[in-house]
């Protein structure tokens, strides 16, 4: 995955070239653990040290000092990693779009697809037409089951609701040169057993306010009863609410803003990527478990050597849809 990253970076920076605007803000990362025994150190230290990848050490007391807004006291382990920033998806998905016209495609915006038909050539019909083409690569996100159940693919994914959440900064710019981070030191206090991921980023997507959010939220039917009341938890917020009161004082305790994402999540949180076993000329890639994005540029070019029958540039077998050894996940039925 360290590969991945790399190249991912690579092609972002090609895009801003291309596209002639700025999507990438190096803002460096802040990866906050428990304090572990003497010797003893996480996964995160080994990819850095294998990898070469600029870092530096903070203890709580530095890390407060260096940035304000923030409480951390006790027994952190606080690496800063230096190359990590944010990317700007609104401003990234629209320069690939306007490089695909440019370049003569075309994009077909809102048309629901209600079937798809594969053969040595392929149907796709949809609300507003019918498609026939020689290939297709299938991205279909939280609609993935939808899709690739009726073509014999019986894929354990689980969609789950995020509440995306903003918080006002009491003193605006406090945190606008704030790096991203990760807390894994949270623990549910609903279920003790669940790893609870509090991660954050920068004022910068909407001025003076900070996201802050959970890096799990509840299990919803499907994608299409994201906005339905009954899927709107708050627990999540709760357990936010006191994280911020308790590390983060420079920001209001309630959200300002919270916005409803959806995560495509396989068992292992590693992305399903594959050719279709049966018809060639279909490839798909889901299950991204909200991880996928920053990922895309390579992600595509994966899935196009795929389609060409082109070498694929890395070992996909982590990505294989069969990996999964549970009782009906990841099968082929018939059609």
């Amino acid at each position: 995955m360290v590969d991945m990253v790399r190249e991912s970076f690579q092609m972002w920076q090609q895009l801003e070239k291309e596209a002639e605007t700025k999507i990438f803000r190096q803002t460096g990362m802040l990866l906050i653990d428990s304090e572990s025994p003497p010797q003893e150190s996480n996964e995160w230290d080994k990819v850095f040290a294998n990898c070469d990848i600029p870092h530096e050490y903070l203890t709580s007391k530095e890390l407060c000092a260096r940035y304000r807004g923030i409480e951390f006291h006790g027994n952190y382990k606080v690496t800063l990693e230096k190359m990590a920033g944010v990317l700007a998806a609104g401003k990234a998905l629209v320069c690939y779009q306007n490089l695909l016209l440019k370049h003569g495609g075309k994009i077909l915006d809102g048309e629901k697809v209600l079937d798809i038909i594969p053969k040595r050539k392929v149907t796709v019909k949809t609300m507003q037409g019918t498609y026939v083409a020689k290939s297709l690569i299938l991205t279909p996100g939280p609609w993935a089951s939808q899709l690739l159940h009726p073509l014999g693919l019986k894929l354990p994914l689980t969609v789950e609701r995020i509440n995306t959440c903003y918080w006002h900064e009491k003193v605006q710019g406090t945190f606008l040169k704030f790096p991203v981070f990760a807390d894994v030191t949270v623990r549910d206090p609903v279920n003790a057993e669940r790893d609870t991921v509090v991660y954050g980023l920068p004022s910068d997507e909407y001025p003076g306010l900070m996201k802050v959010c959970l890096h799990q939220g509840t299990t919803i039917a499907d994608a299409d009863s994201r906005d339905r009341p009954e899927n709107g938890n708050m627990e999540d917020i709760d357990i936010l609410s006191r994280y911020i009161r308790h590390h983060f004082p420079g920001l209001d305790d309630l959200p300002h803003i919270v916005e409803p994402c959806l995560y495509t999540n396989t068992p292992d949180h590693v992305p399903i990527i594959d050719q279709h076993p049966v018809f060639p000329n279909i490839v798909f890639a889901c299950g991204m478990s909200g991880a996928g994005f920053k990922f895309a540029p390579v992600y595509g070019k994966i899935l196009t050597q795929l389609i060409f029958g082109e070498h694929v540039d890395y070992d996909l077998s982590a990505f294989r849809y069969n990996r999964f050894n549970e009782p009906g996940g990841g099968t082929m039925s018939k059609l």
